[in-house]
């Protein structure tokens, strides 16, 4: 079956077996940090053995007893762990409350992550009866004259186009980025040209904290457990780990950003984005986590109802309450891939795809596809209990 579970949690030394190198991917140079490393490495490992049982993963009771990557040996939810300040996210400037609290039509931007509760938050700012607008960004958007001094061209852009459709009465104030999603819209042709409209196709970047930060503008997002995310993905694409995992740029293959560590590179600007496979670092986690840092909303799928009862009213919507939907779940895409046999494995007739446990050799790429994300998504939890905890205190 490939590498043993032995050799995924603990790889060898530089000089070992023949399987080093290969392993050895699933971490960046520790620099002493060999405890940290084991730490998360198991956590992923036990986070994969609980959505996809088989024995070979469950394998290991030690993998179970130290499940987390919170390693600080406190409960404290928003405790800052040993990990965490390993990688230097327990500077307390990353934990200071958000700038100001919203006012009632102050416009924000929803940061929407694949498979990270899009569903049930757009529901439930349907029965606020609250619209969102896709933020349809060109690859290269014009700077207008009437730009402000220091103002990026994504932010010209952004408000320009707020202001073009509050003047024509839609009032929207809710905007929704989902970075590498492919948005496709029409728009009207050139002056002068003929056919009235056309298609446009683009794929929404990621997050660039450097100019996508907007004066006027408050930002929320929800994040999910990385292998819980990448396998809800699976499941909603139809595809096993060998397809998810296709490393060549072919037709219908699954996007490098959205594969590789996508809240990193997501959150950790131009250079993580175009970064190759494999080719992410302690920088970029860096990077990603003061970009999470500025959010006026930093919520977990986890914890999405008292995240959102306290915080939601930091961007205007104190009565916000995420609505559970059915579609697109998980348990919708399995039900939909016992129904439509594309979706099943490769000579089954009653397993879905994405159900296939992994082998050895997919596990290690798969651990090392959300070594960074988990680290973040770390930062994420005890940074959305601090904002928490905070707007809570605020209110009493």
């Amino acid at each position: 079956m490939g590498a043993s579970l032995s050799a995924l949690l603990w790889p060898p030394g530089r000089h070992g077996s023949a399987k080093g190198p290969a392993v050895r991917k699933l971490w960046p140079p520790e620099q002493d940090g060999s405890a940290q490393a084991a730490a998360v490495r198991k956590s992923l490992v036990q986070d994969a053995a609980e959505e996809w049982p088989s024995s070979f993963l469950k394998a290991s009771h030690s993998i179970k007893a130290s499940h987390g990557a919170n390693t600080s040996g406190r409960s404290d939810e928003d405790a800052c762990s040993t990990v965490l300040r390993f990688h230097g996210l327990c500077d307390p400037e990353l934990h200071r409350p958000p700038r100001v609290p919203s006012t009632p039509d102050r416009p924000f931007v929803f940061l929407h992550f694949s498979k990270c509760a899009g569903t049930s938050m757009m529901s439930g700012l349907d029965h606020l009866r609250q619209q969102p607008f896709s933020l349809r960004l060109p690859p290269k958007p014009l700077t207008a004259s009437a730009c402000r001094a220091q103002e990026s061209a994504k932010c010209c852009w952004w408000r320009e186009r707020l202001l073009n459709l509050s003047a024509s009465g839609e009032g929207l104030r809710v905007l929704t980025q989902e970075p590498a999603n492919d948005e496709n819209w029409l728009e009207p042709s050139h002056s002068g040209s003929h056919g009235g409209w056309r298609h446009m196709h683009a794929v929404d970047p990621g997050f660039d904290v450097a100019t996508d930060v907007c004066d006027g503008l408050g930002y929320a997002t929800v994040l999910r457990r990385p292998m819980a995310r990448v396998h809800s993905h699976m499941c909603e694409i139809g595809v096993d780990h060998r397809a998810w995992q296709q490393p060549k740029a072919v037709a219908g293959g699954v996007k490098r950003q959205l594969r590789d560590n996508y809240y990193v590179r997501s959150l950790g600007g131009a250079d993580a984005w175009e970064a190759p496979e494999g080719g992410l670092g302690q920088r970029h986690l860096l990077a990603a986590a003061r970009a999470l840092s500025r959010f006026d909303v930093v919520m977990t799928v986890e914890a999405l109802q008292r995240d959102a009862h306290a915080q939601m009213g930091r961007v205007g919507l104190p009565g916000f309450a995420p609505r559970h939907v059915y579609s697109r779940s998980r348990s919708d895409n399995l039900r939909r891939a016992a129904k439509e046999p594309w979706l099943r494995a490769h000579g089954t007739t009653d397993s879905a795809a994405c159900e296939v446990p992994p082998t050895a050799f997919e596990l290690s790429r798969l651990v090392a596809a959300c070594t960074w994300d988990v680290i973040l998504y770390e930062f994420a939890r005890t940074l959305a209990a601090r904002r928490s905890i905070s707007s809570t205190n605020e209110k009493t």
